[in-house]
């Protein structure tokens, strides 16, 4: 037998054990792990017995001339294949097995024996570390150096028994060194070739079987349904979700059709249509339908049908996906009925809802929303910039300061009261409340909801009791003034009529020449300024008596103006407007103390224009009882009719700080050369004594204006 028949022996032999391991590896997949290990094995003890002649009279494997002396050299290849092809350990078993039967077979296991197997060890690693650790296949030019390497310490031990022999002849021995040099990288080339196959198949196969058992466990886990059917709109396979929701085992659907078991027969004709649509290569997505149970029970779900096709895009069959949205379902309908619950507990409470979404300034907000700012819903601009716009400007600062508090996590909420425009320009009070309910990873805002509560009327009502408790306080002190001032008035005038009645006898009793004449006359002077300041104080009291008669205004105010008339008419600066309504009645009232009023807030004009001059006003008309605030007459009810006096100016005007005082007795802002403080107080116990009211609009640098109001009693209204 020579070389090339002792090839092609073991290449079929090759090929004879991997056809069998392969059928025994299908038949048997639990012998999958040891088909290389076995194949590898038996061809490497087969080799070892195999005779390899290099030429006449000279053979590589010495040991196998004989039936009990083997030699493991020709198995060298086997082994190193082994490791690079099937795995380390299949390449070590092989080469224990090698060793193990030449120990056996041979009685001993020497050095020489040794060394080829360690050697082809070594050489199969670094091939596999290198170049065949996760490839298919291994290439010509690895598998003919892997040969060469094998083939080097063949051919160093053959010359080195060769060179010892008796009969030594050299062109006989490179002969057969160079026979072994190419024979080595021959046969691992062969036999790496046709062993590579059978692996690489069974690679293949492997991750066929991962990738169908990995795809059987995702759709066995997937947490929806999912149904497989052929091109008849068969059921064929799906999963234990999709088991779970039909109520059938796998075994009942496998094979029939499905529009009659698992879907309502009301939808039979759309479900037929749709599924022949998907068939023709259509797609459905996110088709909500019901599937009936096998217990008839009807389940909301969400199905995406595709068609599956194979590698020519011929049609197999098509795959449905289903979820189930029973639970998402039930959440709808409890969170339309919460907020049909939060519609109508607003609606209760007169609340408007906002909510702002600060990641894409998303501002949305309720009907009651727009119908408090007296839009109409859904035509309103809704966002924070407008919402920023309607605080009105003197609030704008203290809400924005709050909502920036809360937003920074410093507040637990945001609750703050101010004025928001209405779309008619008017402003109306609210309270705000809210609370930021998320938030990122960082603190940073992303959600904000709040309510937004009319308080219009409870701040009017607050403003209104604030109001009269001031009024209340008023009263009392300017009652309690009253009585002090009245009091001392008495005595005052008691003592003023001894003084005013000693000086007029002693100024009788002198002669008329005499120079102490002149000062009794300065006494009697300042005593009648004295009894004037004292009548003045009995009316503040309401102790002066009073003789009420008809009274024309119209003239007291013509008169009034007569009697200034020698300040006025050098005062060119000064205009003066008389302004009196056709209709403007009379009243009953006492003559000297209307008179004393409307002289009092003359001259008060008169004296705000004294640097600057302007424009005095003087008008008067009727006014109906709805224009009158009832509770600042005092009256039990008001009068048909009223007459309304106003006196203005364009002077300086006066300091908001000073108008809650300005009625008060002996308040002035004048020098003490040029008042009392007394006029104004006056003025307000007249007009109040006579159920009446004043009040007073100031601007510094504008002006002042005063309005009296006078009730018309009994038939004068008419």
């Amino acid at each position: 037998m020579n070389l090339s028949n002792s090839i092609l022996l073991m290449t079929m032999l090759m090929l004879a054990f991997s056809w069998a391991l392969t059928s025994i590896r299908r038949s048997l997949p639990s012998l999958q792990r040891f088909t290389g290990m076995l194949m590898f094995t038996g061809i490497a003890l087969i080799a070892t017995f195999v005779i390899i002649p290099l030429q006449e009279g000279v053979i590589l494997n010495r040991g196998a001339e004989r039936l009990h002396w083997v030699d493991p050299s020709a198995a060298t290849i086997v082994i190193a294949l082994a490791i690079v092809l099937a795995g380390v350990l299949d390449g070590l078993v092989t080469a224990v097995a090698v060793a193990v039967l030449a120990y056996f077979m041979n009685g001993s296991l020497s050095t020489v024996m040794l060394l080829p197997v360690l050697y082809s060890v070594a050489a199969g690693l670094v091939v596999r570390h290198f170049w065949g650790l996760h490839r298919d296949f291994i290439s010509s030019r690895v598998l003919l150096l892997l040969g060469l390497a094998l083939s080097l310490p063949q051919a160093i031990l053959f010359y080195s028994h060769f060179h010892s022999a008796p009969n030594f002849e050299p062109k006989a021995m490179l002969a057969s060194m160079a026979v072994i040099i190419v024979a080595y990288p021959t046969a691992a080339l062969v036999i790496g070739n046709l062993v590579s196959q059978p692996f690489h198949q069974i690679l293949l196969e492997n991750q066929l079987l991962d990738t169908q058992e990995r795809n059987r466990q995702m759709v066995k886990l997937a947490g929806n349904a999912i149904v497989n059917f052929n091109a008849d709109l068969e059921v064929i396979d799906y999963n234990e979700e999709a088991e779970r929701i039909f109520g059938y085992p796998r075994q009942y659907l496998i094979g029939r059709k499905y529009l009659g078991l698992l879907f309502p027969s009301y939808i039979w004709a759309g479900i037929e249509t749709d599924a022949q649509r998907v068939m023709d290569g259509g797609q459905i997505r996110e088709h909500e339908v019901q599937v009936v149970s096998r217990d008839g029970k009807e389940t909301p779900m969400i199905w995406s049908f595709s068609r599956i096709t194979n590698a020519r895009d011929e049609p197999l069959g098509m795959m449905a996906i289903g979820q189930d949205i029973s639970q998402r379902k039930r959440n709808e309908l409890k969170l339309a009925e919460n907020e049909e619950r939060v519609r109508l507990a607003l609606s209760g409470a007169d609340l408007a809802m906002w909510d702002w979404n600060l990641a894409t300034e998303e501002f949305v907000t309720n009907d009651r929303w727009a119908d408090m700012l007296g839009y109409v819903p859904d035509v309103q601009d809704t966002d924070v910039a407008s919402w920023d716009e309607r605080i009105h400007p003197e609030d704008r600062d203290h809400v924005l300061a709050c909502m920036e508090q809360h937003l920074s996590g410093e507040t637990d909420s945001f609750e703050v009261e101010y004025r928001m425009r209405r779309r008619d320009g008017d402003y109306l009070w609210v309270l705000s409340r809210a609370r930021v309910i998320q938030r990122n990873e960082e603190g940073q805002p992303l959600r904000m909801t709040g309510t937004l509560l009319d308080i219009s009327q409870r701040v009017a009502s607050e403003q209104e009791r604030r109001r009269l408790e001031r009024q209340l306080r008023y009263s009392q002190k300017m009652e309690t003034i009253g009585t002090l001032a009245g009091g001392i008035a008495h005595d005052f005038n008691n003592i003023l009529q001894a003084i005013m009645g000693y000086t007029t006898l002693g100024s009788t009793r002198l002669p008329d020449d005499h120079p102490v004449q002149h000062d009794l006359e300065r006494v009697l002077s300042a005593s009648d300024r004295a009894r004037s300041l004292v009548d003045q104080m009995l009316v503040f009291s309401r102790q002066a008596q009073q003789s009420r008669a008809l009274v024309d205004v119209e003239q007291l105010c013509r008169e009034v103006l007569r009697i200034l008339g020698p300040q006025l008419d050098p005062r060119e600066d000064i205009e003066v407007a008389l302004e009196i309504a056709p209709d403007s009645p009379q009243i009953l009232a006492d003559p000297t103390q209307i008179h004393q009023v409307v002289m009092n807030l003359v001259i008060n004009a008169l004296h705000a224009m004294k640097d600057g001059g302007g424009r005095l006003g003087i008008s008067l008309r009727r006014l109906d009882s709805a224009a009158v605030d009832l509770e600042q007459t005092g009256l039990a009810e008001l009068p048909a009719a009223w007459l309304e006096l106003v006196v203005s100016d364009t002077g300086c005007g006066i300091d908001p700080k000073h108008l809650s005082r300005l009625f008060e007795p002996f308040f002035t802002t004048k020098s003490v050369e040029e008042g009392t403080g007394l006029g104004l107080s006056v003025v307000h116990g007249i007009v109040t004594n006579h159920g009446g009211a004043i009040s007073v609009d100031s601007e510094p640098g504008q002006g002042s204006r005063f309005t009296v109001v006078m009730p018309v009693l009994g038939d004068l209204a008419s």
